[in-house]
C-alpha cells in the first residue's frame, strides 16, 4: 500500500488524531472546537453550552424551544459531549452527531454518522433512540454500547457492554424487524434498506472499545480494516497499487504513535 497525506509533503511526520470538533447551531453558525476558548460558548432552545478541557456540556435548564445542534469531527479529530440529559458520547474520527438541546416528549433521539460509545443516563420513562442511517436504529433504557456506522467498513456493527438494547431495521414498506441484544453480544445489519436480516455474534470487546481506551488493536484484521482506521485516524489516503493482499493482523500498540512510527511496526 501506498499512504498519502492531504495536503502535506511525503517528508512531514504525521501526527495521529486529537481532540477537535466542529458544532454546527440551529441558526447555521459553527463554532470550530478545537480553537475555541473554555467556558460558555453558546445559548441554545434552553441549554447553556460550556466548553471545558475539550468537552463539550449542553445543561438545560428546561425551557426555551427545542433546536437541533450537531457535532461533527473531520479525519484526525475526535471530540467528547455531555448531552442535555447527563448522557456522555465520545465521538470518533469522521463521524457526526445530530442532537437537540434539550429532551422533550416521549423518547431521546440522536442521530449518528461514523462511530461513537455512548454511556446512556437512565430513564425508563423516556427511551433513548440512536437513529443510524434511514431506517436503522438502537433503542435503549440506561446502558454503556459502542456503534460503527463508517459506510465504508460495510457493515453497521452495534456492540453492547452494560444494559440492554434493541437494534432494529425498518424497511421501505413500513415493516420493522428488532433484535435484543445482552452484555457482550454485536449486531450485524447491513446499510442497503430493504436487506433485514440482523445477525448476533459474541463481540470481542476489547478490540471494539480499543478506539476510546487509545489503542489500536489489531488482532486478526486484514489490510484493509487496518489502513481504514489509520485513514481516519491520520487523515491520509491510502491507495492499493497492485490488488489487496491477503494478510492478516496481530498486535496491540497505543494510537499516540506518529504515522510512521505505527507503519514501522506493521512493516516488523
Amino acid at each position: 500500500g501506498r499512504t498519502e497525506a492531504r495536503n502535506k509533503p511525503a517528508s512531514h511526520t504525521i501526527l495521529p488524531a486529537r481532540s477537535g470538533a466542529v458544532l454546527t447551531l440551529a441558526d447555521g453558525r459553527t463554532i470550530v472546537l478545537d480553537s475555541a476558548d473554555n467556558g460558555v460558548i453558546a445559548r441554545e432552545g434552553g441549554a447553556t453550552v460550556t466548553l471545558k478541557d475539550n468537552l463539550l456540556d449542553y445543561d438545560a435548564d428546561g425551557a426555551g424551544l427545542v433546536t437541533y445542534n450537531t457535532l461533527s469531527t473531520p479525519p484526525g479529530r475526535l471530540f467528547d459531549l455531555v448531552l442535555p440529559d447527563g448522557s456522555r458520547v465520545w465521538l470518533n474520527t469522521e463521524s457526526s452527531l445530530r442532537f437537540p438541546t434539550r429532551f422533550s416528549g416521549k423518547d431521546r433521539v440522536v442521530e449518528l454518522t461514523g462511530e461513537a460509545w455512548f454511556e446512556i443516563a437512565r430513564n425508563e420513562k423516556m427511551p433513548f433512540v440512536v437513529k443510524v442511517g434511514e431506517g436503522r436504529e438502537v433503542q435503549v433504557l440506561g446502558t454503556s454500547f459502542n456503534i460503527n456506522a463508517y459506510k465504508n467498513e460495510g457493515v453497521l456493527t452495534t456492540t453492547l457492554l452494560h444494559g440492554s438494547i434493541q437494534v432494529s431495521t425498518v424497511t421501505d414498506k413500513g415493516i420493522r424487524y428488532a433484535r435484543v441484544l445482552k452484555p457482550g453480544e454485536q449486531s450485524l445489519q447491513s446499510f442497503e434498506r430493504n436487506h433485514t436480516t440482523i445477525g448476533v455474534q459474541a463481540a470481542d470487546t476489547t478490540q471494539v472499545m480499543a478506539w476510546k481506551n487509545g489503542i489500536f488493536n489489531f488482532e486478526g484484521s486484514s489490510i484493509e480494516t487496518v489502513m481504514r482506521q489509520l485513514e481516519r485516524w491520520y487523515d491520509i489516503d491510502v491507495v492499493f497499487e497492485k490488488g489487496v493482499p491477503d494478510i492478516k493482523f496481530a498486535g496491540k500498540m497505543d494510537r499516540d504513535l506518529t504515522l510512521q512510527q505505527v507503519l514501522h511496526i506493521l512493516e516488523i
